[in-house]
């Protein structure tokens, strides 16, 4: 006979409520769409980055890839379908992210105790800290800041919801590749004066409370193991208002392109080999600073689909970029009138990194270039930074009305990095020789190391040249930063730009998305990806180089924030003695091997936060001619170079 004693042990469960008996709860109905992130209502976006986005994937290094929803992505006014193509691809997030999110109302950053803002890193380490960042993997708490969007209201449209101030949190180093990290978010007072609120869904996951949604309870057991990893570092599981996990991408993911094609472009130019034409050859005997200016192109293997703007990478059947055939890329080069004179010494080779958006042909042979040049006996070679050139601009320009072409801009940086490298390569090899370098039978450029510099965005391009070429192990990147989404926004440069962009996406809050969304894109190529990997640790094929940072303080075009994150990022210290004290940033007394140096000319400072300053305050522009700078600079492109200060104190006007 069968025992009926399990069914009447359930029915007194159920009516008297027995030690040990779990009444069955009534799922809640969440209603969210299936390819949203689902945790915050208020955008389906939110927060950002978030593993609701990644699937298993055992070819990846994380054994994760990145499943994107073109449903779940803004769209433009013209209503474009989003091609997310180009960022499934990868096996993990950016690690040069930020962690975005908002709430119904505008945080209040002043009445939330212990909030880390700018320049309060070492509050984010509290143990208190309303805001969290942490290692899922090893515990450690990782420093950042915390800001809002202070532009989130200057552009509420009719027709439109009232614009939501994204929250950032930005960590103070980038993070580590293939990396798990938690976010937490606790005691949030908002601008009305009340606490912040978890969503309903965020509820129901924090407090175990089962829902309709097939697509927040797929997400359940991480959440699970995220609320485990917090209350271990010691966060309430209560306590929370927001939280989610996010897991950057590899090594491998991030790296992989540029790698695959240096290698392969520089064994098909050896050491010692490179062919270069001469397209024309200027000379003004009245001309006091320059003897010679030459025009023409290198070859350089092409690993896109076509040569040109808007061009892509072709990969091969092993996923990575195919050579394509060769291209003729142009430079200019500009050979000091020191250099003609009777018994002077051959110079050193140069390369140059021009600034936002402009083209070798300019800037290569301009009048900064002819001064240090003739100063310093540089023979001085340039090239265009194909992606963020000159002639990319109308391509720049359709991707902020169109963010899903941006992949013709970050695809086409990455042939821009082996075109400087083969440029080095060449002008140290076989065009060394060219007959319009000769003088009385002998090279212009002589037999030593090369060097490169980049000022704007070459200083923000540049660590790839450093972090990639064998020949070239010391750089100098002036004025640069890391991480376009953080310096967009704080430009004065992007005004213009801005415009555009509002224009086909006038949702403010979309735009933040979308920004930090390509901060994957941008990693191909961009300094934040090398950055890690220029002084120490370097990557295979390269010796380890020497870096000299020079930065403009207050500059409006480049930002500080980012230019410190750099440095951090870098492992460099600051030179002493410094115009201002860094947190993070060891100051240290001269020589040195690798340094970041203010140059403080009492500039107006910029807006706090992310907010541009209405006018260009001109530092930006004016620390390059500094001669501290330029004697700096000269002392550390020698073989045996080092970082000294050469001005009468700090590098300041007093």
């Amino acid at each position: 006979m069968k025992s009926k004693l399990p069914t009447l042990l359930a029915l007194l469960c159920c009516l008297k409520m027995l030690p040990g008996c779990t009444p069955e709860v009534e799922p809640i109905i969440v209603d969210i769409n299936a390819w949203c992130e689902g945790t915050n209502p208020l955008h389906c976006m939110l927060p950002w980055p978030s593993d609701r986005w990644l699937v298993d994937d055992p070819l990846t290094d994380t054994g994760k890839r990145l499943q994107l929803s073109p449903e779940a992505i803004p769209r433009n006014t013209d209503d474009d379908e989003f091609d997310v193509s180009a960022y499934n691809i990868y096996d993990g997030f950016s690690p040069a992210t930020a962690a975005i999110t908002v709430f119904a109302s505008d945080v209040d950053l002043a009445a939330t105790p212990g909030l880390a803002v700018e320049g309060a890193f070492d509050l984010s380490l509290a143990q208190d800290s309303p805001t969290v960042v942490l290692d899922l993997e090893s515990g450690e708490r990782i420093a950042h800041m915390v800001e809002i969007d202070l532009r989130a209201h200057e552009e509420d449209l009719p027709g439109f919801a009232q614009s939501l101030a994204m929250l950032y949190i930005r960590p103070a180093v980038r993070l580590l590749e293939g990396r798990s990290y938690g976010v937490a978010l606790r005691n949030i007072t908002l601008i009305d004066g009340s606490e912040a609120n978890p969503s309903g869904a965020f509820a129901a996951l924090r407090d175990g409370v089962p829902t309709t949604s097939a697509a927040l309870e797929g997400q359940r057991d991480r959440y699970e193991n995220l609320f485990s990893a917090l209350e271990n570092a010691g966060i309430e599981r209560g306590s929370l208002v927001q939280a989610w996990s996010f897991t950057t991408a590899s090594s491998r993911s991030i790296r992989g392109d540029l790698l695959a094609m240096r290698d392969d472009a520089l064994s098909r130019v050896p050491v010692g080999e490179g062919e270069c034409t001469v397209l024309e050859v200027q000379e003004d005997p009245g001309d006091q600073r320059r003897f010679r200016r030459l025009d023409g192109t290198f070859r350089s293997p092409l690993y896109m689909d076509r040569d040109g703007p808007g061009a892509r990478v072709v990969r091969g059947e092993d996923g990575l970029p195919s050579f394509q055939g060769w291209i003729e890329v142009p430079f200019t080069l500009t050979v000091p009138r020191v250099l003609a004179e009777p018994g002077v010494a051959p110079g050193r080779l140069l390369g140059y990194g021009h600034g936002l958006m402009g083209a070798a042909e300019g800037e290569g042979g301009g009048g900064y270039v002819q001064d240090v040049a003739q100063q310093f006996s540089y023979v001085m070679v340039a090239t265009d930074w194909q992606g963020m050139s000159q002639d990319d601009l109308v391509t720049v320009g359709t991707a902020l009305s169109n963010v899903s072409t941006f992949p013709k801009v970050s695809d086409r940086l990455k042939q821009g990095v082996i075109n400087q490298l083969v440029m080095m390569r060449a002008f140290k090899g076989a065009c060394r020789e060219l007959p319009e370098l000769m003088v009385d039978g002998n090279s212009v450029i002589d037999e030593g190391p090369p060097y490169w510099m980049g000022i704007s965005q070459g200083g923000i391009m540049g660590p790839a040249v450093l972090a990639l070429s064998p020949e070239v192990t010391r750089a100098a990147f002036l004025v640069g930063g890391i991480s376009y989404p953080l310096m967009i926004g704080r430009s004065v440069d992007f005004y213009d730009y801005e415009i555009i962009f509002r224009t086909w996406y006038p949702e403010r809050v979309d735009r933040e998305v979308l920004m930090n969304m390509m901060s994957s894109l941008w990693d191909g190529a961009e300094a934040a990806t090398w950055a890690p990997h220029l002084t120490d640790n370097p990557l295979p094929g390269v010796p380890p180089g020497e870096v000299l940072y020079q930065v403009a303080r207050h500059d409006s075009q480049v930002p500080n924030i980012s230019s410190e994150l750099g440095a951090r990022t870098m492992g460099i210290p600051q030179l002493a003695p410094a115009a201002q004290s860094i947190w993070g940033i060891p100051e240290q007394e001269g020589p040195l091997s690798s340094a970041l140096v203010y140059f403080d000319f009492e500039a107006e400072p910029p807006p706090a936060g992310n907010v541009a300053p209405e006018e260009d305050n001109g530092t930006h522009g004016n620390q390059r001619y500094s001669e501290g700078s330029k004697r700096q600079i000269d002392a550390f492109f020698r073989p045996d170079g080092r970082i000294e200060n050469f001005c009468d104190g700090p590098c300041d006007p007093n």
